[in-house]
């Protein structure tokens, strides 16, 4: 199974969530937005989720500091 693409996903996030890292671990992303952003992350958790998916992941963490 391929690893997902950390590059696309944070550019979809970009549109949605605002500046959010993201690193890819296989088909783990792990996030990690700016304080000011967490809560846009938190408050589209199902919209995140499917983007996630659609880039190649199946789980996804949000990195609290």
């Amino acid at each position: 199974m391929a690893a997902g693409d950390a590059a696309q996903l944070a550019a979809a996030l970009q549109a949605m969530a605002g500046e959010v890292v993201v690193e890819g671990r296989e088909r783990l992303a792990i996030l990690r937005p700016t304080p000011a952003r967490y809560g846009d992350v938190v408050r589209q958790r199902e919209a995140v989720v499917a983007a996630a998916r659609a880039h190649g992941f199946t789980h996804v963490c949000v990195e609290l500091a």
